[in-house]
Order: C-alpha cells, then structure tokens, then sequence
C-alpha cells in the first residue's frame, strides 16, 4: 500500500515481546482538511476552462486557428489533472482507513478497513526483508517510524511511531523477530538496491502529509 498518514493508537508504543498487535488510523480531520484543498484546485482550474470551453460559442473556431496552442493548454490541463487527480483519489480511497496488525514469531497479519471496503492478509514472518527505520518529516516536526519491508511494496508493514528513536532499539526488535535491519532507502527507494546494515541510518523522507 501507498504511504498514508496513519496513526498508532495502540496503547504499547514498543515492541519488547511477541506476540504483538498494532492499531491503527488515518486521522478524519486531516483527511477532511486535505480533501478540501485538492478540491479546491481542481475546480480553480477545471471551472474556468469548463466555461472557456463550453461557454464560449467562438471556442470550436479558436482551437481550429490555433490548434498548437489548444493542444498545449489541453496538455496542461492533463498535468495538473495528474497531479492533483491522483492524490485525491487516493485519499478518496483511504478515506476512514483503520488497520490491525497483528505479529507473531511466524507470521504477520494484517486486517483493514475503509469507508468502501474490507480486506485480509496473512504472511509468514520469514517472507520479510527486515526491519528499517523511517524518519518522516511534517509541519509538527519529525515521526520515527518502524517498518517491516517486505519485497513488494504494498506489502511493507508499519509496525509503531515514535517521536524518536535509537538505533538500539531497532536492533532489539530486529533481534526479536530474527530479521536484518535495513536501511531507509528499502521503503522510500524500493526498486533500488540496497545491502542489509547492522545498524540502521535512518534519513528523512518526503513531508508527510499534516494530521490533526
């Protein structure tokens, strides 16, 4: 699954012993907050080219004229459409999301919801790549997070949030699980390689999107 913004509501924030369980959400206010914005500006550009287009009886005879320029602005209009289409449909998409996750010494299982659908996956522990630790970087400061990397990416798993975290105990809990620990670049760079360390060197990711 793409990056979300979600947050630990598991009363533990440590992993010390398995078996363990997570709970987690995306916020509804930030999510609302963010869904009026892409909103926004997709109808600041999509209305007045709507009635540029359609309202105008002249517009069919100026794109004839000038079809080099018709062809670049309608290129625009595609650009900004991908770049804030997306976004909103993927927030669309994970719009009340909630997940579990539950670890034991032999497998991992993961549980979610939103408001359209409901799904259920299971995978033996030793199918994971290791752990790494993600620092991730928004309007209220710095979020460490702990990831289970998995070779897919929509198959990575976090596993808890902190406000930090020591390289101690990354390498506690990849001695628990019996996984290496790996470097940021395995969750934010994927399809580039990247060998196992010992200890982990976290570096700081995209902004994350602002929950409240």
């Amino acid at each position: 699954m793409a990056p979300v913004a979600l947050e630990i509501v598991s009363p533990s924030q440590r992993l010390e012993a398995l078996p363990f369980e997570s709970q987690q959400r995306t916020s509804w206010m930030g999510s609302a907050v963010r869904l009026m914005l892409l909103v926004s500006a997709l109808l600041l550009v999509l209305v007045p080219a709507g009635a540029l287009i359609f309202g105008a009886s002249s517009a069919s005879a100026r794109v004839a004229a000038h079809p080099a320029d018709a062809a670049v602005a309608g290129l625009g209009v595609l650009v900004f459409l991908a770049l804030f289409g997306l976004p909103l449909h993927r927030l669309v998409r994970t719009l009340g999301l909630r997940r579990t996750v539950t670890l034991d010494a032999h497998q991992v299982s993961v549980a979610q919801s939103t408001l359209f659908n409901a799904q259920a996956w299971s995978l033996a522990l030793s199918e994971f790549e290791g752990v790494a630790h993600v620092v991730r970087t928004s309007l209220s400061g710095a979020r460490h997070e702990l990831v289970l990397v998995h070779p897919e990416r929509g198959r990575h798993v976090l596993l808890l949030t902190a406000d930090t975290m020591s390289e101690g105990d990354v390498a506690r809990v990849g001695h628990l699980l019996r996984l290496p620990v790996l470097p940021a670049e395995r969750v934010l760079l994927p399809r580039r390689a990247a060998s196992p360390r010992a200890v982990p060197e976290p570096i700081v990711a995209e902004p994350l999107a602002q929950a409240a």
